[in-house]
């Protein structure tokens, strides 16, 4: 620590000795960005700690003999001596450093001002945020089943903000200035606000004082107010989410589908809904897709446009989703009630039913994603159409692949084990056999769509290189997108077909035996 300290102060010394020089000005331009990314990491690791230790606070005893905002300080006491006290000697010889290379003593103080402050602040944001969320949870049965997924939900939409920079749609110096101006920001300016050396924004040093003198309070008093609610308030159970439903009757799949669809085959459909509704199964298999759209993202930031071969690209991404979103466990969704399954309904009566809950969601999604993709497209609209529709086959030909070989699965493999991100247990197979069959299906999809990509692979490559004359005319590569369409939905038809009767047969042969 000694060591560090004097590094620090060091470093800090030649820093303030070239800001005296004239030198490194435009570095200055980078630390209130780092501020605000440093002090928002910090709060995520306060909130994280601060789940962690109030696990083990037992509440009840605790709040007869000590009152409730003790009981909060002591916690944020808690996450913040960790960091505070090796922070402590950084900033302390930082703040000397500089302040002997500026010749000026004030800075020690008002350095150690800003990041006291801001520390102690953001440790009891943390902490706020973690009782808030554990209100909710106490308050919402639906918040407390999924809460898990919260991590998942911040991730995509860091990533899905990452995309957009690197797009272009938000340029990175907008962002940059974003960052540069927000309250953590402000910390900068009060702790250079008694350099010579530096010109800092008096107006931000004043905020800045003023969300220390008026927010730790105002945390405090709320951190408090939520602690007496979460430790005071017995939690909403996730049973209650779970009422009994009927299967059958007035609704609105009776309305679209009857008629057209026996009723045994629209119980099938609509009680894998009401499965996936109560445990997301299906979404969380979804995400295994996820990161394939990237391939969809790439051609259309080398072309800024939506090339013919992205369209196709997220279509098989879509059927990809679809296989393993609803498809990919028949098995291990009906594990329960298996033996009731497999006595009063036929191979065909459960794999249309299962056919109907993945492809009214799965292909409509699919197909309403490649429509609105090909807007962007110069394509001609009734080749975008093709594409819907191939889009749609091909989520056919995905779930009809996914049933036949989820029902090569023994029910006697299957285990109980718990539904990432989600307090729900599945029925699964333990070890490598699932993801052999991932990859099975992705590649006889692949098979499938191999027609599609050939074609739309070459008048991609045609923007780039030039080809021959027999080849890189408009007319011809138009027929050879047109003809792999059709040639990927032919296979797409057959290949469903053949899987739904191995799948109809695999079923009829199931035993428990």
């Amino acid at each position: 620590m000694l060591c560090a300290t004097v590094a620090i102060g060091v470093s800090a010394y030649l820093f303030g000795t070239a800001l005296n020089q004239g030198h490194l000005t435009g570095s200055l331009d980078v630390l209130p960005v780092a501020t605000t990314i440093g002090s928002f990491s910090l709060l995520l690791m306060f909130e994280r700690r601060t789940s962690k230790y109030s696990s083990h606070i037992n509440s009840d005893h605790l709040l007869t003999t000590v009152p409730t905002r003790e009981v909060v300080l002591g916690i944020v006491l808690t996450v913040l001596y960790p960091v505070a006290i090796p922070l402590s000697f950084v900033v302390a010889g930082g703040a000397i450093g500089f302040a002997i290379a500026t010749q000026s003593p004030l800075t020690v103080f008002t350095l150690i001002v800003a990041v006291s402050g801001l520390l102690i602040l953001t440790a009891l944001l943390g902490v706020a945020l973690n009782l808030l969320v554990e209100f909710i949870t106490t308050r919402s049965a639906h918040f407390n089943k999924y809460k898990k997924a919260l991590g998942v939900v911040a991730f995509g939409l860091c990533f899905g903000l990452v995309a957009i920079v690197i797009s272009g749609l938000i340029s990175s110096s907008y962002l940059f200035n974003w960052l540069s101006v927000g309250p953590a920001a402000w910390f900068v300016d009060l702790g250079f606000a008694g350099s010579p050396v530096i010109q800092s924004a008096s107006v931000r040093s004043m905020g800045a004082l003023i969300v220390i003198v008026s927010g730790a309070p105002a945390l405090v008093v709320g951190a408090t107010a939520l602690a007496n609610r979460v430790w005071r308030t017995e939690p909403v159970s996730i049973a209650t989410l779970h009422h009994s439903r009927t299967l059958i009757g007035a609704g609105v799949t009776e309305r679209l589908f009857a008629g057209h669809v026996s009723r045994p085959v629209l119980t099938v459909a609509r009680k894998r809904w009401l499965q996936e509704r109560r445990v997301p199964l299906g979404l969380i298999m979804l995400s295994w897709s996820a990161p394939f759209l990237l391939v969809v993202i790439g051609p259309i930031l080398a072309v800024d446009s939506v090339p013919g071969v992205s369209l196709v690209f997220f279509a098989f991404i879509g059927a990809v989703g679809t296989g393993f979103s609803f498809g990919f466990y028949p098995i291990g969704t009906e594990y329960l009630s298996l033996p009731m399954t497999l006595t009063t309904l036929t191979g065909e009566q459960f794999i249309r039913g299962e056919l109907l809950a993945s492809n009214t969601i799965g292909a409509t999604v699919t197909a309403v994603g490649t429509v609105v993709l090909a807007l962007g497209s110069s394509l001609h609209i009734l080749e975008s159409l093709l594409i819907a529709l191939g889009s749609v086959t091909l989520c056919v030909c995905s779930s009809s692949l996914a049933l036949s070989l989820g029902m090569r699965v023994s029910h006697r493999d299957l285990m109980p084990i718990p539904l990432p991100l989600t307090s729900a247990t599945i029925y699964t197979e333990i070890g490598r056999a699932s993801f052999v069959r991932m990859g099975v299906l992705l590649g006889m999809l692949g098979i499938v769509c191999l027609p599609a990509f050939g074609g739309y692979l070459l008048s991609f490559v045609s923007v780039f290189i030039s080809m021959p004359p027999a080849l890189g005319t408009q007319l011809s590569i138009a027929v050879v997108r047109i003809s792999s369409l059709l040639m990927m939905i032919c296979l797409a038809v057959g290949v469903s077909i053949l899987a739904y009767r191995k799948a109809v047969h695999r079923f009829d042969r199931y035993t428990l035996s």
